[in-house]
């Protein structure tokens, strides 16, 4: 075969040889990037569940605090709307919630409301039937529903007392909170995930993108959210496009063209030197290129052929050096951008307020944490770095540990860190195992709980100040001589408390009707229906009146009756009151004035004479018999002293028997006076000791 066969051969092979090389680099850094670009994936996967977890978790806890109340048990039997108007509807806007159902054992609906302005969200968002097995084997329920608002996130939770902790109880009830999915609770999403989030109704038309494209340098993720059935219902869909990946995919493109394009270039310039020339040019073409000497080719580039041109070539393949190193210098750039790149990625993570640690899932060695963690463990990363994480979060041994030993998952679990100090932290922990490179890890974060904890403990306290303060005001309503109601603005009573019964005879559900149903004909009772128009129509604040109605057994009896308007925003919106039975009182103050009528006409009657002094001798009253025998008349009377009465030395015998009364003994004597006209007269007294 001839030396030219043999070379062309060569070159051949030298261009296979060379393309394959290339084709399998390319390859290499295809499924590099797909390596990076399913890490990607997985974080931004990862990024969307625990975003959408984090944001539905103040709705979590709305619906497990306010179900876990005793004044929201008592809520559920008395439908109190202006305590629920109070206590529920406005806490709306501080969890971030739209909408609040409140249902009895039976899912019937106590109390509804939301801050959309939509009257199709006062039922239920789900049927009812289906709910009742669907809460009796779990109650708290996550799921989502299209409703008149859009697409709504909801959590049940049974209604029980605040004492029962560990929800043991039988529901008093059920408590639903909904949050809806709008354009501005997207667009939050989306600012937290740094992606664009589209939302997919699965069955309405139109379906969510894939898993994404490498080429494009794009990455999806689509998280399923499902009714209350537990099927799809809606597809949340994120999609990002960083820029590393896009750089990459060029990179790579422009790399391979340009090293294509010079393989090429540059074989088929050897190829022709070389089939007319194979032995001096080769040679000297040779130890030129071993030697690195350009200047072995000065001779062979003047040649006027594909040698003396490849001569030249060669000669300036070496004052292309410098462009060579102008591309390593590039190369060492691109990777300082990288390293820039994952710092910026380090200072992410160091900036979020969860502890977030990485360990490796066969040893359990802890090989990176942020500052969050460190601060929590109360370390420096030295301190942390290589050692076990059973050293301070998990609290199982070696060989049990429940993700890697036993394929479990912790999900927001609440357990306690040690730091180095000995003291423990409580904290609210996470785990989720990944690869990368071929090398599996898990991923635990966790969140310091410490004054949550305190916060409940707090919140356990007052509970229980409240329900005792509840229990006593309860016996205080169900004993009183008063009870209280509400009516609303067409004069229908809506509320009356139980001693309503015990006053009345009737129960307060015999009451819930117009508030003259128990009227009697008494003329007293014009006045109740005249305070009441005015108070419903002005809002004006009258004095406690009088009102007479029928006992349940048939009898009558009079209340004192005190109200006043309450509003919703400027507008009256009903009436409160509190009545009280004074039907005794009345008897008695009737019976008194019967009395003493009974006993002034006596003693205004009577031919003896009747008379009241003070202490000091002033008389303060005197019956006409007594007015007759003193010979003064009544205004006179008043205005006088014994001591101007009684003759010379009567008047010590008046102070001394005076002072018998004093010691509570009664007093009969004889003593001279001088009436008027100054006629002497001798008088017999009976005088006994009057107490006010």
């Amino acid at each position: 075969m001839k030396v030219q066969t043999k070379f062309i051969l060569l070159m051949l092979f030298l261009f296979i040889f060379f393309s394959g090389g290339l084709f399998l680099s390319k390859h290499l850094q295809k499924e590099q990037n797909a390596l990076l670009f399913q890490d990607r994936s997985k974080e931004k996967d990862l990024l969307l569940n625990m975003t959408i977890d984090f944001r539905g978790a103040t709705l979590r806890v709305l619906a497990n605090d306010y179900s876990l109340w005793d004044d929201m048990v008592n809520f559920v039997k008395t439908g109190d709307r202006d305590w629920a108007n109070i206590n529920i509807k406005m806490s709306l806007k501080t969890y971030n919630a739209n909408a609040v159902w409140v249902c009895r054992p039976d899912l019937s609906v106590v109390y509804s409301c939301n801050n959309l302005n939509t009257e199709a969200l006062d039922n239920l968002p789900l049927p009812r039937e289906a709910s009742k097995r669907v809460l009796s084997k779990n109650p708290f329920y996550y799921f989502f529903a299209w409703t008149a608002g859009g697409l709504m996130e909801i959590r049940t939770a049974p209604i029980q007392p605040a004492l029962d902790i560990e929800r043991k109880t039988q529901p008093q009830g059920y408590f639903m909170a909904g949050q809806i999915w709008n354009n501005d609770y997207i667009k939050e999403l989306s600012g937290l995930t740094q992606s664009q989030i589209e939302l997919f109704h699965i069955g309405a038309g139109g379906a969510p993108p894939g898993k994404g494209d490498i080429n494009e340098g794009t990455i999806r993720s689509v998280k399923i959210l499902n009714g209350w059935d537990g099927k799809p219902l809606a597809q949340v869909a994120s999609q990002s496009a960083p820029s590393i990946l896009q750089e990459l995919n060029q990179q790579s493109n422009r790399r391979f063209i340009l090293i294509l394009a010079v393989a090429v270039i540059t074989l088929t310039v050897i190829l022709f030197p070389l089939l007319h020339w194979v032995n001096n040019p080769l040679r000297l073409l040779f130890r030129s290129l071993n030697s690195g000497d350009p200047l072995i080719l000065k001779q062979l580039q003047r040649e006027k052929n594909e040698f003396g041109h490849l001569a030249q070539l060669i000669i300036k393949s070496f004052g292309q050096y410098s462009a060579l190193i102008k591309e390593v210098m590039e190369r060492t750039l691109a990777e300082k951008a990288l390293r820039e790149n994952e710092n910026y990625l380090k200072t992410l993570l160091d900036s979020i307020n969860s502890g977030i640690m990485v360990v490796e899932s066969t040893t359990h060695k802890i090989v990176d944490a942020n500052l969050c963690a460190l601060r929590m463990m109360g370390a420096v990363k030295e301190e942390v770095i290589g050692h076990e994480c059973y050293e301070f979060v998990c609290r199982n041994e070696m060989g049990k540990c429940p993700i890697s030993d036993f394929g479990k998952t912790v999900d927001y679990s609440e357990q306690e860190i040690r730091r180095i100090d000995g003291e423990k932290l409580p904290i609210f922990r996470s785990v989720v195992p990944v690869s990368r490179n071929g090398e599996k890890y898990l991923i635990e974060s966790f969140l310091d709980i410490t004054e949550r904890k305190k916060a409940e403990e707090e919140l356990r306290e007052s509970t229980r100040r409240l329900a005792e303060l509840a229990e006593e005001q309860r016996l205080l309503l169900d004993n009183t001589r008063d009870f209280i109601y509400r009516h609303d603005t067409h004069g229908v009573m809506y509320y009356i408390s139980p001693s309503v019964e015990q006053i009345t005879g009737y129960s307060p559900a015999d009451w819930c009707a117009h508030y003259t149903k128990y009227m009697t004909d008494n003329s007293i009772n014009m006045k109740v229906v005249e305070y009441t128009d005015e108070t419903l129509r002005m809002g004006t604040i009258h004095p406690a009146y009088l009102v007479e109605i029928y006992h349940k057994d048939g009898r009558r009896i009079m209340l004192e009756v005190k109200e006043q308007p309450y509003y919703e925003g400027d507008r009256v919106d009903g009436i409160v009151g509190v009545a009280r039975d004074v039907t005794d009182s009345k008897i008695v103050e009737q019976q008194l004035r019967h009395s003493e009528e009974r006993y002034r006409y006596l003693i205004e009657n009577i031919s003896d004479g009747v008379a009241i002094v003070d202490l000091d001798e002033n008389v303060i009253y005197a019956n006409p018999a007594a007015c007759h025998i003193f010979g003064y008349g009544l205004e006179e009377l008043l205005k006088m002293n014994l001591n101007q009465i009684a003759v010379e030395n009567e008047f010590a015998k008046i102070r001394a028997e005076t002072e018998k009364r004093k010691r509570q003994e009664a007093s009969h004597y004889e003593f001279d006076i001088r009436r008027k006209d100054g006629e002497l007269r001798r008088l017999f007294l009976t005088a006994k000791p009057f107490f006010d």
